[in-house]
């Protein structure tokens, strides 16, 4: 037995948000010269459009990367319900320094001294597609398991769902 269930892009992204404020590491994705590079990341903030915020150092590959090529994707998953989201989107490096201040956290300290370190720097990706599987907050499209909700964002804000199976 095929289960439909309907959901809006509003509960798409909310339970995109759910996952991403539940879950303090995540997948951080960007393109290097040969292949993909993906290394774990702590979430430092998300905020209302669910960019997700982390630190990182000036010199290190996936600043390099991001020079070269802002497209990145960040995927997290919540192990206890089961549930993942994908953010695609641009990347950028921050270097100013309230907001630097603004996101450290004491656990930082052991990769830089400090917030006003130069070495230090912000990343944010700026999410335009969301593709999200939860079970406990009814994101599953048809079919069942085997595809993510997907809602892109645009001037107007995060439409659709969609989804990731192909052909539908």
């Amino acid at each position: 037995m095929v289960v439909v269930v309907e959901v809006e892009a509003a509960e798409v992204v909310a339970a995109a948000r759910r996952v991403l404020t539940t879950v303090p590491y995540g997948f951080f994705t960007t393109l290097g010269t040969t292949r993909p590079s993906v290394r774990m990341v702590g979430c430092l903030g998300i905020d209302e459009d669910l960019r997700v915020t982390f630190g990182t150092g000036r010199h290190t590959r996936k600043a390099a990367e991001l020079r070269a090529n802002a497209t990145a994707i960040y995927a997290a998953a919540d192990l206890a319900t089961g549930a993942a989201v994908c953010l695609y989107g641009t990347a950028t490096l921050d270097e100013d320094l309230s907001r630097r201040q603004s996101a450290w956290v004491p656990g930082l300290a052991r990769f830089v001294p400090g917030p006003e370190d130069p070495e230090f720097v912000l990343v944010s990706i700026d999410p335009d597609r969301i593709e999200v599987w939860s079970e406990q907050d009814r994101v599953q499209p048809d079919p069942f398991g085997m595809a993510s909700a997907v809602v892109l964002r645009s001037a107007d804000g995060w439409a659709g769902p969609t989804t990731t199976h192909p052909g539908r």
